[in-house]
């Protein structure tokens, strides 16, 4: 791996890290998806992994803008993510309680693509790569939108099962 000496190299170094984020969750997102027992969110995942494999060919065709080759860095805070989201496949209770954490699992790591993306945006920007920085943007947009759903999936989840979980509270304090 280059070494980071100038803004180039951070943005190739960012670049490396989403890349490699990106085609980390490709490689174990059926794993999550296998322990999901909610149809709605096993559909969402679905679509969640198609758009990673877009966000993935773009990613590919600025390396190539770049003359640039992908590899070489690994993603160790996705590693974790991910790590986290087998760990509560392990200890939580199958059901609407492990779709609720597996849907916030996913939340985080894509939110933490996010942050990487923003970042890459504005190296790319500083280092008059617009057209970089374009691509970069849409496919930011584009988390945030699916952010949203996952956000607006999870309270369906869960906010039922509160409603249930308050009922004899409430019926014992009556």
């Amino acid at each position: 791996m280059e070494k980071v000496d100038n803004l180039n190299n951070l943005l190739l170094y960012h670049l490396r890290d989403v890349y490699d984020a990106e085609n980390t969750q490709m490689e174990q997102l059926h794993k999550i998806k296998s322990a999901i027992q909610s149809l709605l969110l096993t559909d969402v995942v679905d679509y969640y992994f198609r758009e990673l494999q877009k966000h993935f060919r773009r990613l590919e065709r600025i390396f190539n803008e770049l003359n640039k080759e992908p590899e070489g860095k690994k993603s160790i805070i996705m590693e974790g993510l991910l790590k986290e989201a087998t760990n509560l496949i392990k200890i939580t209770e199958e059901g609407e309680t492990l779709d609720a954490a597996l849907s916030n699992s996913i939340q985080h790591m894509n939110h933490y693509e996010i942050a990487v993306y923003g970042t890459a945006i504005t190296l790319a920007k500083a280092v008059g790569k617009h057209d970089i920085a374009e691509s970069l943007l849409e496919t930011m947009r584009e988390k945030k939108q699916y952010d949203l759903e996952l956000s607006n999936l999870t309270d369906e989840l869960l906010i039922p099962h509160s409603e249930e979980e308050d009922s004899p509270k409430q019926k014992s304090n009556a």
